[in-house]
């Protein structure tokens, strides 16, 4: 046990300084936070808003590439304690829970305050469904609020109402995502992970489910603590410290990698076009998995021929290859590559397309990380634009 944090004895795979698949070679760092910094939400291609235990909602421009620093656009302080998660709602609005929620527009500003009691006075994680409605975990219970249209005095005005809890999971529940419109899936630490209905709530399937997972001195080695889905039949789990693939169609596990860290994975993400899934964990780190090794300089034509999707292009398998593999576990994906700057637990990673991937972490910090020549092109292609004038002549 090092500061908290659960250290597993296993066999974890390691990764020399020499990563000629890892593109993410630039390292942009992002100070503003004073606290842990626990959530991560890209607004669009150029901004991105992190919250945390300083209570403070950060709004970032992370394209602004000729200072140190990206700009921080706007504090937002109203929330009044600690922000555990972070929720985009329509076109022009977000969410923030912690101990309360608050509704605020694209701007910044509070729009209501929706008080909770009890367990509910805890979320860590939200989702959005249907119908301006979203479930928010808190504890082992799931519940249900709904965006509400309000009129007074001729003026429109935004409110967030209670609909309904659900309890259905035995441990608290640590991951939440969106399947399709009609299912959702939610993992607890106790290692289930259900899928639910959008139009009923009502759990449809046990996806994974583990009996003795209480571990040793209750660590819960099989939590599940975060859950990615693609193209509405894939769930990837982080469980423990590692993660697994399972096909929601056949209710299938297709691979997993037990031991991906030395300790608990956060969070995960596909990026690059799911050229890699990326990892983060309590152990500081944030790895890139992937089933073949190329570099950055491998063709997209070539990239192209190998396969299409972006779970097909992880595990470098074509979609007929992989429905004729129906039952059998396909190999472990290997390490290629890891990214360390922060000082203490990873606690998520996004991906923000051709601007790369960003992470937060206990350290206070959000950092990103750039596929430098990339980066070198679009500084190139700027300077150009303004040292040209308009007839293309210096």
């Amino acid at each position: 046990m090092t500061h908290g944090i659960t250290i597993f004895q296993v066999c974890v795979d390691v990764i020399g300084d020499d990563q000629p698949c890892n593109p993410f070679t630039e390292v942009l760092i992002l100070q503003h936070h004073t606290d842990i910094v626990r959530h991560l939400l890209l607004l669009d291609d150029k901004r991105c808003v992190s919250a945390g235990d300083d209570g403070l909602a950060i709004i970032w421009d992370y394209q602004i590439w000729e200072v140190d620093t990206g700009m921080c656009i706007k504090d937002i302080t109203e929330h009044g304690s600690s922000v555990k998660c972070l929720m985009l709602i329509g076109d022009d609005m977000f969410v923030s829970g912690g101990h309360t929620l608050h509704l605020w527009s694209q701007y910044g500003k509070l729009l209501h305050t929706h008080t909770q009691k009890g367990e509910e006075a805890d979320v860590c994680i939200m989702m959005l469904t249907r119908h301006d409605r979203f479930v928010a975990a808190a504890n082992k219970q799931l519940v249900v609020y709904q965006r509400k249209e309000i009129w007074r005095d001729e003026e429109l005005s935004w409110q967030i109402s209670y609909v309904r809890a659900l309890k259905h999971h035995s441990e608290a529940i640590r991951a939440l995502t969106l399947v399709s419109d009609i299912l959702f899936a939610s993992g607890s630490i106790d290692g289930t992970i259900l899928l639910w209905s959008s139009q009923t709530f009502v759990p449809m399937v046990t996806l994974n489910s583990v009996k003795d997972y209480k571990g040793t001195n209750n660590f819960f080695p099989h939590s599940i603590q975060h859950l990615i889905v693609e193209s509405e039949r894939y769930v990837v789990a982080a469980i423990g410290c590692g993660f697994s693939l399972f096909d929601i169609k056949t209710k299938k596990l297709i691979c997993q990698k037990p031991c991906a860290h030395f300790s608990k994975i956060m969070h995960l993400s596909f990026v690059c076009d799911g050229s890699f899934l990326a990892t983060c964990s309590e152990d500081g780190s944030i790895r890139l998995w992937g089933a073949r090794t190329y570099t950055p300089d491998t063709g997209q034509e070539e990239r192209a021929n190998l396969a299409t999707g972006v779970v097909n292009q992880f595990l470098n398998i074509s979609p007929e290859q992989l429905r004729s593999r129906q039952g059998q576990l396909l190999p472990e994906p290997v390490l290629l590559g890891e990214c360390l700057a922060h000082s203490g637990v990873v606690q998520k990673v996004i991906d923000c397309g051709q601007e790369g991937m960003f992470t937060c972490g206990d350290d206070g910090l959000v950092i990103g990380w750039k596929n430098s020549e990339l980066q070198k092109l679009k500084r190139n292609q700027l300077l150009q634009e303004q040292v040209l004038d308009p007839s293309g002549v210096v």
